[in-house]
């Protein structure tokens, strides 16, 4: 993910509007038959508006890369945090039931 943001009339990055930029290289994508996965996904996340989901602003593409554009969310993904310290280490019951309040509030 990156942190990005548009030019203004002069040039230079607008600091005051940030989005999250996520890059998926399109070998990986080849590699690990994901592309329909990704198609998946962004189909999704454009079919979705609420305000506790991130919102998918637009998808771009050239030909090494897959970019999604949406706004941006502190904290990271989720994934990342369920795979921090590896694949089946519990997290603590206070963050789990965060996170799960979370979802559950945006369903």
């Amino acid at each position: 993910m990156w942190l990005v943001s548009p030019k203004n009339d002069s040039g230079d990055a607008n600091i005051n509007e940030v989005y999250a930029l996520k890059v998926q290289k399109k070998r990986q994508l080849l590699d690990n038959k994901m592309s329909t996965a990704v198609i998946h996904e962004a189909s999704i996340m454009k079919s979705l508006d609420h305000p506790f989901v991130m919102s998918l602003h637009n998808v771009y593409q050239d030909g090494t890369s897959v970019y999604f554009l949406t706004n941006f969310i502190r904290g990271g993904e989720l994934f990342r945090v369920l795979n921090e310290d590896g694949v089946g280490v519990a997290i603590p019951n206070d963050d789990a039931r965060f996170y799960a309040a979370g979802v559950f509030e945006g369903t």
